[in-house]
């Protein structure tokens, strides 16, 4: 099982770009039957040719957008993926602030065969209690992460150096899309760009979900099994809920009864993540039956929906547009307030058939926009987009690694977080998993306490100066509740 330390920190990073050249992706169709070892052309898309695509295949409504080809089953013939880190070690490191943690014993929820009982383990915690109320303690109580599809940092934000700071770390490689992501650029020029950020794991997008939910991936497969030695972040957002008796592990079964309990925190997941789970596997453990299930579809004791589009492609083959997924998101806000954690993934600046790049960009905008322009949610939210991973720079390929490096913008209100800022640090998904607001604090029962600690650190000091100005004034925090 690959599993990388997550020495935690949050954000950082700023940019600003315009328009550029652009090239369409290789399909398996047209591509050699030798793949370069990397770049263009080095991962094509199985099962999909762009000649036979519908002329209109992006304005097709909901019901007639069918996806013949999976996604992400990609034909990597002769493609080489780099070690994770090499690429990247030229680059400013994260610190390591070491935190002195002692042992102690106590009480921990164990569950077998639908027996749950308190037993009392040896565990890890930090010598010295913080003050979470401290100034520098940013108040985020919100986490949005907007997960779109396969592109290299290069292929859109390449022109970073010449129009959004001098020094930002970009290529213009003859293969990109860089005029088709005007909003990605305002983005981050208004708010902050890490230049040297770094996926969880190789291609394809599989593991690299799963890496968000789990920090691990059992393989590079496309579809993975829940980690059983530690679980996911869902079995901790749904600590004690027993979810309905007729959950299951089967998506496209419609679910019976009703669960139990009250989750500790409310999360929303926007988009079809079905299709990376192995059949008879699920996203957490019921803790009631010990069993592994699919996530129930309302929040325990409501109707309220915490899935939306959820299974569209995976049961019915259908492709959704964006902007359904960001308007349907939008609304289910409006009518029931801003979840704890939020999993929005916009699809299709994914290539095939209904690649619609613009039209991505533009929903993006359109849900930073909607959240950061929301008195009740502007102050406390973090909000992080990104890509999934590389398809190794087949789409476009980039400079640094075409691997793992993919453009990632930090959006959260100007008295946490540093605004028109790019960081060289060479952060990654682990990074990522660490900075959600619960995801900090919930996680670090199962990951390192002093992770936990150097994110609570690492955010004070990309602080704003007059919250932070000297290292020495932002003692290293030691608490598992730095977001509460």
């Amino acid at each position: 099982m690959i599993v990388r330390k997550l020495w935690i920190a949050c954000v950082a990073a700023a940019v600003l770009s315009v328009p550029v050249f652009l090239s369409s992706p290789v399909s398996a169709s047209h591509a050699s039957a030798i793949h370069p070892a990397t770049g263009v052309g080095s991962c094509t898309l199985k099962g999909w040719n762009p000649n036979s695509d519908p002329s209109d295949a992006k304005d097709l409504p909901i019901g007639d957008r069918h996806q013949t080809y999976k996604p992400d089953d990609y034909n990597c013939t002769g493609a080489k993926f780099a070690a994770p880190g090499v690429e990247f070690a030229k680059f400013p490191q994260l610190h390591n602030f070491h935190v002195n943690n002692v042992q102690t014993a106590r009480l921990v929820r164990s569950c077998q065969a639908g027996v749950c009982t308190q037993q009392k383990r040896a565990v890890w915690q930090p010598a010295q209690a913080s003050n979470p109320l401290a100034p520098y303690f940013p108040p985020f109580t919100h986490f949005v992460i907007l997960f779109r599809e396969n592109h290299t940092f290069d292929d859109y934000l390449g022109d970073c150096a010449t129009t959004i700071a001098a020094g930002c770390n970009g290529v213009v490689e003859s293969t990109n899309h860089i005029s088709q992501v005007p909003n990605l650029h305002t983005l981050a020029k208004q708010y902050a760009l890490m230049d040297s950020y770094s996926t969880g794991t190789q291609p394809p997008s599989g593991p690299n979900h799963w890496w968000l939910f789990s920090a691990q991936s059992s393989s590079s497969s496309q579809q993975q099994s829940y980690p059983s030695a530690t679980g996911t972040v869902f079995d901790r957002f749904l600590n004690g809920d027993t979810g309905p008796p007729g959950e299951g592990t089967n998506p496209c079964t419609a679910q019976t009864g009703t669960g139990t309990g009250s989750s500790p925190y409310t999360f929303s997941l926007n988009g079809d993540f079905y299709w990376m789970l192995n059949s008879g596997s699920g996203y957490r453990r019921n803790p009631a039956t010990g069993n592994l299930e699919v996530l129930p579809l309302d929040r325990p004791g409501t109707s309220i929906p915490e899935e939306l589009h959820y299974n569209e492609y995976t049961c019915s083959g259908q492709n959704i547009p964006d902007t359904t997924v960001a308007n349907d998101y939008m609304n289910f806000v409006t009518a029931n307030g801003l979840p704890a954690y939020n999993y929005v993934e916009l699809f299709n600046d994914h290539p095939g058939t209904f690649q619609d790049i613009p039209t991505n960009d533009s929903a993006t905008k359109q849900i930073v926009d909607f959240i950061m322009n929301n008195p009740a949610y502007k102050g406390n939210t973090l909000i992080v987009i990104t890509e999934d991973d590389t398809q190794n720079g087949n789409n476009g390929p980039d400079h640094v690694s075409n691997t793992y490096r993919v453009p990632i913008v930090v959006v959260a209100s100007p008295t946490y977080i540093k605004q028109h800022y790019i960081s060289h640090v060479a952060y990654t998904t682990s990074n990522v998993l660490a900075a959600m607001p619960v995801g900090a604090v919930v996680m670090a029962s199962v990951w390192e306490l002093s992770a936990v600690q150097y994110l609570c650190h690492r955010l004070s000091r990309l602080m704003r100066s007059r919250l932070c100005t000297q290292r020495h004034i932002c003692p290293i925090s030691s608490s598992l509740i730095c977001f509460s």
